[in-house]
């Protein structure tokens, strides 16, 4: 029987799928260096909250700041998959939102 993921779990899938857009389309290119080390943070976000060791990963800081908020500001089609992930990890009280 499958396991089944939690919200944060499924919120941080996702924004590891938008992650993985934006750097289909700039693969080969020096964005796209930036946007692979992008998307193995949000993997490690992932693997973090999985595994319950989200806390330690992030060492203080947002989820968003770990995974790079100016690389997010720089991309709006990743904001609504950060927020989501940053709403859930609130609502199930994972991590701090600050």
């Amino acid at each position: 029987m499958a396991r089944s993921r939690t919200v944060p779990e499924v919120a941080a899938g996702k924004l590891v799928s938008a992650i993985q857009k934006v750097w289909a389309e700039c693969t080969g290119t020096e964005e796209g260096k930036e946007a692979e080390l992008v998307m193995k943070r949000a993997e490690d976000l992932l693997w973090g909250i999985r595994r319950g060791n989200l806390e330690s990963i992030l060492a203080n800081a947002s989820a968003r700041a770990f995974v790079g908020d100016r690389w997010i500001a720089q991309h709006i089609s990743l904001e609504a998959a950060m927020k989501e992930l940053e709403a859930a990890l609130r609502e199930s009280r994972f991590v701090s939102s600050e």
